[in-house]
């Protein structure tokens, strides 16, 4: 299912949660995140927490979408760069 999140959400644009086509994935540890392109081909994969990727998929969804990108995980927050799975 895909489904629109709340404006309150890391991510403002449709994205899978626990549906069948989620599930189909059988991602090793949480989070883990797909970016699927247009195409259906899987564009790019980030396993566990990081801000890079994060800000990554941003810039490649921004891009895609033809807007500026947002930074969805700011260095210097308080939070772990990066957490593995």
């Amino acid at each position: 299912m895909i489904r629109r999140p709340p404006r309150s959400t890391l991510f403002p644009y449709p994205t899978l949660f626990r549906s069948p086509t989620s599930r189909a994935y059988d991602p090793p540890v949480t989070p883990t995140l797909f970016l699927i392109e247009p195409s259906g081909r899987v564009g790019q994969v980030s396993i566990g927490f990081s801000k890079d990727d994060l800000n990554d998929l941003s810039r490649r969804i921004a891009e895609h979408l033809g807007v500026a990108p947002a930074v969805v995980a700011e260095r210097g927050d308080g939070n772990p760069d990066l957490r593995p799975g």
